[in-house]
């Protein structure tokens, strides 16, 4: 999204991901809230970067903990207040310092990525945060499946589809890492005769 609209224009922009709290970054980022953002992530960025490496993953797995002790509490689609930049900024700081970028829930919901090993994570980068608020402006982003779309769907639409790919034989299986949803096989056939009706409509 951010690659296509620096190089065209659209009449109308819908983002839709199945992540909550993805979209909750994307709000955030969107309002005008995103000074408090950065506010927030500097503080994350100036804590831990000054740390060795041990010190970091104690910091690390400190803000994991909360993270999953908040998220039960807060209603990640309401209207947008202090605890929901807090949240946005923790997502951030997680992705930016977790192995591989990763996010993946267990069972019951919580964030289980592990501590990665970087050793200077862009945990807030300004320039970056305020390019996307621009572009974010006028987007209208849902949270919920692809279904959730289907309504904006027609012969002028351009549709990008990001769904869990299945995983090939004798390989580690990520098609359950969102909110103790799964993404098997019948959901793949059902995304495959989805897409099939777009097509129909042209």
């Amino acid at each position: 999204f951010f690659h296509l609209a620096e190089h065209f224009s659209f009449g109308r922009v819908v983002i839709n991901d199945f992540n909550a709290d993805l979209t909750l970054v994307y709000r955030v980022i969107q309002s005008g809230h995103v000074d408090a953002l950065v506010e927030v992530l500097s503080r994350y960025r100036d804590r831990y970067i000054p740390l060795e490496h041990e010190v970091r993953a104690e910091v690390f797995y400190e803000v994991r903990s909360e993270y999953n002790r908040m998220r039960p509490r807060l209603d990640l689609v309401g209207d947008i207040g202090p605890a929901h930049i807090e949240r946005a900024a923790m997502t951030i700081f997680l992705n930016k310092t977790c192995f591989n970028g990763l996010y993946r829930v267990n069972s019951g919901g919580d964030y289980n990525v592990p501590h990665g090993r970087y050793v200077r994570p862009d945990i807030c980068n300004e320039g970056v945060l305020m390019a996307a608020h621009d572009v974010l402006q006028g987007a209208e982003i849902r949270t919920g499946s692809y279904e959730n779309v289907d309504d904006v769907v027609d012969v002028d639409a351009f549709v990008y589809l990001d769904p869990p790919y299945r995983p090939l034989p004798g390989t580690a299986s990520f098609t359950d890492y969102i909110q103790k949803a799964t993404f098997g096989d019948a959901d793949q056939e059902v995304l495959g005769n989805w897409f099939a009706t777009w097509h129909e409509r042209g």
